[in-house]
């Protein structure tokens, strides 16, 4: 190979475009674009050039595409999350936010405490907040994208006549990509936007960080100085981030790859060394927060999750959903779902996974082959699937498939796609520059389309669910969504006919719906007569996956005295009363069935202590006044008390308390 051969493969190696002319000094020659710096352009266009005004205009559009948002109701997991969270309402509880911060999204719940604070129970705020947050999520992956650019290609970039441009192409495809519409009107998703903000601060540290060593060719003791710090640096905005959602924990993997990336000309073992000095605190520090989550928690996962399928039919189920749903909505996102369906791969001889294997295979062989030539496309890729790992792996997360989890991983799209499009435009050749300003303009006004129309689907729930159950029939989810949302708004009987058409032989409820949801629709079921023997069996197994769960048994208890099935429903109100003791509905039925057996002395014991346990509670006052007046005592006390209890009780509560298992096993 030539001299001049070798010289032309090394520029494109490093990263300078042989099309754009040197100057002496090795520099490219800023003055060969003269429509950059033509003063007959008109002022508004050359400021509008300016990639902060660029930047500042696209942040005002992205909030013009979210201002529907403003008038969204809540929707699912945001009434217990936020309307029925007494860590969000009332502020004098927040020293208990604090003290769970690690391992109960602690930054989370502060800022919807201090919102409630400032302004009780407006929505409008509350989104209003949310849309700031993936504002502030879309510059930082402008800052970020541009800083990883610097980090791989041009350490000094000024010269470069586009450097001041890097980063926007990835913010743009970020910012108005419909599929982030969920994590950004959903209130209680909040928590992926957050996590993605401490995030991306660690990629900018590192950044830094890696070409200020660079810079100073740093070696020795400095070196390790400076990696330590990184490692502090990322380690704390890691914490910082578990108190938004788990998901950052793939953050110092990111900025280890970052480092492998940035000497990727270096010898291994120099390589390894530096990954090691930068690892060892890391490592450290994830033992000691596994130590901390077993002594607090009594586990690694604090949840019932790991209860849905196992670990090994859901790592197959995921890469099946990776590669048939999540990746054709990164590029065309239509038909997104809130709560989607997907039928779990409980074979090894599915064909769907073989397939998807063999896609996830070819691209993170093409990140491979490109880490060397294009650094930024293999990054891009393989930060797509690491910050996917934590929701899309062995850990069987109770909904399968949430669009939302796309919130982070579409950054890595975003800075592959980039990189893309600058191939594109360093071609030189004008059809193919125009053709690419076409294409992409195309599909940012096809992105900025469907984003406003996916905030319209969200402003009625009640069409939004409907439209969630006709694609989704196999799932109990959105039919729980559907009929919570009817109930609050006082459409029983509409609630009831739409309960009428499910499938039952469809749905394979332990897959795809959690416990409250499903215990929400078997006490639906009972309230409102239907399908009494399928509403005992759906508890019975209820119960029989969660055993010592006294809101489950509870349910149980209805259902077996909905059947007259009294010695039965006795015995689970004792199991129930030995677990918790204070338990206001079990207390409540305790009573009930004394009655039935005329011990109306005995029933007014259990009464009394429900109201004792739960003063605030209108159930146990009601039955303590019915009680009085079939006793001939007077209860006209007792119900002017009822009444001011019902006057305090939020609005958008009082059609669903009948159905709500909210107070089942608190403690007085």
């Amino acid at each position: 190979m030539t001299r001049s051969k070798k010289s032309e493969k090394k520029k494109r190696i490093t990263g300078a475009s042989p099309h754009v002319p040197i100057r002496p000094d090795g520099k490219e020659d800023a003055a060969s674009w003269p429509w950059l710096h033509d003063p007959s352009v008109p002022f508004w266009v050359q400021l509008l050039r300016q990639p902060s005004c660029f930047i500042g205009v696209f942040l005002g559009i992205v909030f013009l595409l979210y201002l529907p948002a403003l008038q969204v109701p809540p929707y699912m997991d945001d009434y217990i999350a936020i309307f029925m969270n007494p860590q969000v309402t009332d502020l004098s509880n927040l020293r208990y936010v604090i003290k769970d911060y690690l391992v109960n999204r602690g930054l989370v719940q502060i800022s919807l405490a201090l919102e409630w604070y400032l302004f009780p129970g407006n929505l409008a705020v509350m989104h209003l907040v949310n849309i700031a947050w993936h504002l502030l999520a879309v510059g930082l992956t402008w800052i970020g994208v541009k800083n990883l650019w610097r980090l791989f290609y041009y350490p000094d970039s000024s010269h470069h006549p586009f450097s001041a441009y890097f980063g926007l192409i990835a913010a743009l495809f970020f910012g108005i990509h419909p599929i982030n519409t969920q994590p950004t009107t959903y209130l209680i998703a909040r928590a992926d936007v957050m996590a993605t903000v401490f995030f991306l601060l660690g990629v900018i540290l590192a950044c830094k960080i890696l070409i200020r060593i660079e810079q100073n060719q740093s070696r020795g003791l400095r070196l390790t100085g400076w990696l330590f710090g990184l490692s502090l640096g990322v380690g704390m905005l890691t914490a910082a981030g578990l108190g938004c959602k788990e998901i950052i924990v793939t953050l110092p993997a990111v900025v280890l790859l970052q480092l492998v990336l940035f000497w990727r000309g270096k010898p291994l073992r120099v390589i390894f060394v530096r990954a090691f000095l930068y690892g060892l605190p890391m490592i450290a520090a994830v033992a000691g927060y596994l130590v901390f989550r077993i002594l607090v928690l009594g586990a690694v996962f604090g949840f019932s999750d790991v209860e849905a399928r196992s670990p090994l039919e859901n790592l197959l189920t995921q890469i099946c959903i990776i590669v048939l749903y999540y990746l054709p909505r990164v590029f065309l996102p239509f038909k997104l779902l809130f709560v989607p369906s997907f039928p779990p791969v409980e074979s090894w001889t599915d064909p769907r996974l073989y397939f998807s294997l063999a896609v996830i295979l070819t691209l993170v062989g093409t990140a491979a082959y490109f880490l060397r030539k294009r650094p930024e496309i293999g990054f891009g890729i393989l930060w797509f699937f690491l910050t996917l790992a934590p929701t899309s792996s062995f850990i069987p997360l109770w909904d399968l498939i949430a669009e939302r989890r796309l919130y982070l991983p579409l950054i890595g799209v975003g800075i592959a796609v980039e990189s893309i499009v600058w191939m594109a435009w360093q071609n030189r050749n004008p059809v193919v520059q125009k053709r690419t300003v076409a294409f992409f303009a195309a599909f940012t006004v096809l992105f900025g389309y469907l984003t406003v129309r996916r905030n319209f689907d969200y402003l009625d729930p009640v069409q939004f669910w409907y439209r969630e159950v006709k694609y989704s029939p196999d799932s109990l989810s959105p039919v729980h969504s559907l009929i919570y949302k009817l109930v609050d708004e006082g459409r029983h009987q509409e609630a009831v006919e739409a309960f009428k058409q499910i499938d039952w032989s469809k749905i394979k409820h332990k897959k795809y719906i959690s416990g409250e949801r499903l215990d929400f629709l078997i006490r639906f079921m009972l309230i409102h007569d239907i399908d009494l023997e399928q509403a005992v069996r759906l508890a019975e197994s209820h119960v029989s996956l969660h055993p010592e769960t006294a809101r489950f048994l509870v349910t149980l208890q209805y259902a077996y005295m909905k059947q007259n099935r009294l010695e039965e429903a006795r015995a689970v109100v004792q199991k129930t009363l030995r677990l918790v003791p204070w338990d206001l509905e079990s207390l409540v039925n305790q009573a009930t069935l004394h009655l039935l057996a005329n011990e109306n002395e005995k029933a007014l014991e259990s009464l009394q202590l429900a109201v004792k346990y739960h003063p605030n509670d209108t159930m146990g006052w009601s039955h303590l006044a019915d009680l009085y007046d079939r006793m001939g005592k007077d209860s006209s006390e007792i119900r002017q008390k009822i009444e001011t209890l019902q006057k305090r009780m939020p609005a958008q509560f009082r059609n669903t308390r009948d159905y709500a298992v909210t107070v089942g096993g608190n403690t007085p």
